[in-house]
């Protein structure tokens, strides 16, 4: 059985005009002649993963080869194996499924694999993250959640997963809340799957799509008010100098809390944004969302007292008077600034304003802070020392 494992390879590897992957099934047959396990599995790998397009027949490469020694294998590795032959070579989602099964926990009938990769959270992980997206495909969306569900209990209880697993689960976590339309779900899953995925992996197609789906998210979400995480990612900046820069401007905007920018885009790229289904039926809570933001701006542009009056947040978040202390209170209600409202004296005494991620001009705004709240404590320390003499002379 082992010697017709072996001659099959070899046998692949004959008919391969490329020298590269001659030498690959060579390697590939010793491998399993000499019980190399270990380096079977990492050769397997480099010949699944091929570029521009690994050999044909990886259905008849797994069943002849890999089944051969697959109780031997690194069961992530296995997993990576089978996932990557279901994606370049199984197009119909139904049959990838079914070749997926065999390796699934709750196989039945149970196979050695399905009852290995029970016993490992981390293969198990990577193997539902991929069948979740197979599920997604065929627009099974129960099901799709009911794998991401098993996969997230055990992220959750792991201390340490390998990157790559982590993507795979973040990126199906991503395309199920898409789908789903849960904006805030999808955002923070998305985000998170750029963390552990190397941005050079992406083709520039899918930077600009991650972009663009992440930044409408950003915009249309009922309680991201936080963009520093999205803006400090090197993936927004494939929008630069493209037909979707307006996106990168609109989420500058709202970074900084400027409403006037906010409104001149919409003005010079009404037609783009008209594009976008969400941006358009979720535009007054997109509206809503900026003025609150350039009252959080406002608040922070005050270098020690932070009283405000009506009249000056009526200016700067470009509403009537009389809706100013009904956007004071959502902002207060959503944590975003602590403060007191005085209907009396029409004034908004801000005492905390919610921590963003700084970038650079943030940073040099906040050191000129710093260097006033020096100057002023320096002052009053002189002042004390003043004082100070004066009753012990």
């Amino acid at each position: 059985m082992e010697r017709n494992a072996a001659s099959y390879i070899r046998d692949r590897g004959l008919a391969e005009e490329d020298a590269d992957l001659k030498e690959l099934f060579s390697w590939l047959a010793q491998c399993f002649d000499r019980k190399l396990w270990h380096q079977a599995t990492e050769a397997i790998l480099r010949l699944v993963r091929w570029e521009p397009q690994p050999p044909g027949d990886l259905i008849g490469i797994y069943r002849n080869y890999v089944a051969r020694f697959e109780t031997k294998m690194n069961l992530v590795a296995l997993v990576e194996v089978v996932t990557l032959i279901a994606a370049r070579e199984i197009p119909d989602p139904d049959m990838a499924l079914e070749f997926l099964s065999l390796h699934h926990p709750e196989c039945q009938p149970a196979t050695p694999t399905s009852v290995l990769v029970a016993l490992d959270p981390d293969a198990q992980v990577l193997l539902l993250s991929h069948i979740a997206r197979l599920y997604i495909q065929k627009q099974d969306n129960a099901s799709a959640r009911a794998s991401m569900d098993l996969a997230k209990n055990m992220v959750d209880a792991a201390h340490d997963m390998a990157p790559h697993i982590h993507s795979a689960y973040y990126r199906a976590a991503a395309d199920l809340h898409k789908i789903l339309g849960t904006a805030s779900d999808f955002y923070h899953n998305a985000l998170m799957y750029l963390v552990y995925t190397d941005p050079a992996s992406l083709p520039k197609e899918e930077h600009i799509r991650w972009a663009v789906d992440l930044g409408v998210a950003a915009l249309v979400s009922e309680d991201i008010f936080q963009f520093g995480d999205l803006m400090a990612n090197s993936i927004i900046s494939s929008l630069r100098e493209t037909e979707q820069s307006w996106l990168l401007d609109l989420l500058v905007a709202f970074h900084t809390g400027s409403i006037s920018s906010f409104e001149q885009i919409c003005s010079t790229s009404s037609e783009a944004i008209n594009d976008h289904h969400s941006l358009v039926v979720n535009a007054e809570r997109i509206r809503q969302k900026i003025t609150i933001l350039a009252l959080m701006a406002l608040a922070l542009e005050k270098t020690s007292k932070r009283t405000i009056t009506y009249a000056e947040v009526a200016e700067s978040c470009h509403v009537p008077h009389g809706e100013v202390e009904f956007l004071v209170m959502r902002a207060l209600s959503l944590n975003l600034v602590s403060g007191v409202i005085d209907s009396v004296d029409e004034t908004v005494a801000i005492s905390r304003v919610q921590p963003r991620i700084l970038d650079r001009s943030d940073a040099a705004v906040m050191a000129q802070k710093i260097g006033y709240w020096q100057t002023k404590v320096t002052e009053m320390l002189f002042l004390l020392e003043d004082e100070c003499d004066g009753l012990l002379a």
